[in-house]
């Protein structure tokens, strides 16, 4: 008898009944070939018993084979499996915030410039210079670790003094942190570029090295190998050069991925300069990179109360899509589809949840929306509509 079949596709289980009629014919052979089978029987309990334990052993096997798969592992399993390869579980990542900053033009706003919400601070990532038109947008990260709420149009004060800076605010919510990675976002961040960490030079490795610097929540490139200028999903990049584009992170750490990992002479593009100072050699490396802009997200939501329906019901409804979008990190120029959002509604007791449809403007609602290549799109409270059908 043999609890497994292997092929082409890999371990393949036995099935119960298989392993039932296996262990009823071993007890018949051993006792007699006209043994009552029946589960009444005390013979039929030691065979069910046996049955049962056999079905365990296979499941445990299973289990144990899965659990080195970072596609199906989880927990600690997943991050034993993730270590294999290189990649280690974020904890204590910062909501991140872009911020829109007024003043004078090319006054540079330094990097760890810190702004209020009156109940959190926030660092500034990287140096921002105000252009000619007397503003510019930076992103920063708050100063406590974890997933702190940042709401729009809250972030307006200036705590670091900077002569040439006269306003701050942020005309979207911040894109929230979290304590611990969970599953979901680790896995996917994982398996985005097929394992390619442990590389070096291709634009798979080079994104998937950033993505694991702390403070990073998404991360995308993209690469023009030749001579000419080239327009790559709405992003112009020069001839051999490479493109990224980071939410969170400290532009000096995504600077030291890139001086470690982008061939040598391969030129960058982006609004945003970083900079590694390599302490080594003493030089510093200068790179360009863009930060996502935040588009508002809208989102209609059609539903029908049932008997469980509390009074507070469409702040639940709101909450159980607002928390999904949290532990389901949708990045940089990734879609926004209803069949995704649906899933915030699987098992949700209080309300028949007839569908989730997008857009990008209030209004003109469909099944998905894709922002650009360097935007990043936040779905806030008040740009969900709810529709009682």
């Amino acid at each position: 008898m043999s609890l497994f079949s292997v092929n082409e596709q890999g371990i393949i289980t036995v099935d119960n009944s298989e392993v039932l009629a296996d262990v009823q014919e071993a007890y018949q052979k051993a006792l007699s070939s006209d043994l009552v089978l029946d589960t009444a029987t005390p013979q039929g309990q030691l065979i069910a018993n046996d049955v049962k334990y056999l079905d365990f052993a296979q499941e445990q096997v299973v289990e144990a084979i899965n659990s080195m798969n970072p596609m199906t592992a989880e927990g600690s399993a997943l991050d034993a499996s993730a270590l294999i390869w290189g990649y280690t579980r974020k904890t204590g990542t910062r909501t991140v915030v872009s911020l829109t900053l007024n003043g004078t033009a090319r006054t540079v706003v330094p990097t760890g410039t810190i702004f209020s919400d009156g109940e959190n601070e926030y660092s500034l990532l990287n140096d921002v210079s105000i252009l000619v038109t007397g503003y510019n947008t930076g992103m920063a990260e708050c100063t406590k670790d974890g997933a702190v709420l940042c709401k729009k149009n809250t972030v307006r004060t200036i705590v670091t003094p900077v002569s040439g800076l006269s306003s701050v605010n942020n005309v979207t919510d911040g894109i929230m942190g979290y304590d611990t990675e969970n599953d979901n976002n680790f896995r996917k961040r994982i398996t985005a570029n097929w394992l390619n960490k442990r590389g070096i030079s291709i634009l798979g490795a080079i994104v998937d090295n950033i993505a694991q610097i702390d403070g990073v929540l998404s991360v995308v490139g993209r690469e023009n190998y030749t001579s000419q200028t080239q327009v790559i999903d709405g992003i112009t990049l020069t001839g051999h050069s490479i493109y990224v584009c980071v939410a969170g992170g400290a532009g000096s750490d995504i600077a030291k991925v890139l001086t470690e990992q982008k061939t040598l002479g391969a030129a960058t593009n982006g609004e945003t300069t970083v900079v590694y100072n390599d302490p080594i050699v003493g030089f510093g490396y200068s790179y360009k990179i863009d930060r996502p802009t935040e588009v508002d997200i809208y989102a209609k939501v059609q539903y029908s109360k049932n008997e469980y329906s509390p009074d507070d019901l469409e702040a639940q409804i709101k909450n159980a899509l607002l928390n999904y979008c949290r532990e389901n990190i949708i990045g940089i120029g990734e879609a926004y589809t209803s069949a995704n959002l649906d899933n915030a509604y699987i098992n949700f007791p209080f309300a028949d949840v007839l569908g989730v449809q997008v857009s990008l403007t209030k209004g003109n609602y469909s099944n998905f929306v894709r922002p650009k290549l360097n935007q990043i799109g936040i779905l806030s409270e008040g740009n969900i509509v709810l529709e009682l059908v």
